[in-house]
């Protein structure tokens, strides 16, 4: 058998999430009427998912996978990428944009769908970078009309950076709320 670099991340993921599930079970605080009540809080943590069930969108040579399990807001959903190896997804050409577009499109995902990649502004209002690989956004964009917008509700603006299906124009990039709970796009990191 070939090990490539995805063969070697899965072997390693399947390991660790066996080893996860055995190891490190959340222990229970009590029973009530024979439902288990589990101790969670501010310090739990993501487990994680199988990866058998994770979209994979292959672009170059990268994989971006498509994370539709549940909804998170920016920091989460980057916590939940790198738990999992991965980091919230640079999309740095038109041909990976066409791509996981083409992808999300195809599992039916459409009119205001929300998708976290890994942009931000947060460091400097109007400087938008990829926190995925530390670069600074480059010729290509994609930003819906009219965005960024940095929208400011209660001393607070849009910094993170999210593919948002809106009306006729598809699935584009928007500046949002980091708390805004959305679905995420993470990156194999090669």
């Amino acid at each position: 058998m070939i090990f490539s670099k995805r063969n070697l991340f899965v072997i390693t993921l399947t390991a660790f999430i066996v080893s996860d599930m055995t190891t490190n079970a959340d222990p229970l605080v009590k029973k009530e009427d024979e439902i288990a009540v589990f101790n969670f809080d501010e310090y739990t943590m993501f487990s994680p998912m199988p990866v058998t069930k994770w979209p994979v969108v292959k672009s170059g040579s990268k994989y971006f996978y498509i994370g539709t399990f549940f909804k998170a807001d920016w920091f989460k959903s980057m916590e939940f990428c790198n738990l999992h190896g991965m980091r919230l997804a640079s999309i740095t050409t038109e041909q990976e944009n066409k791509n996981v577009v083409k992808q999300l499109e195809n599992f039916g995902y459409g009119q205001d769908s929300h998708f976290w990649t890994s942009g931000n502004d947060l460091s400097v209002e109007g400087t938008f970078v990829w926190s995925g690989n530390g670069r600074k956004f480059g010729r290509y964009t994609n930003w819906l009309a009219g965005e960024p917008n940095n929208t400011k509700v209660d001393d607070k603006d849009e910094d993170c950076v999210e593919y948002w299906y809106k009306g006729n124009e598809g699935f584009k990039w928007n500046d949002q709320f980091c708390t805004f709970q959305a679905n995420f796009i993470c990156e194999l990191v090669n």
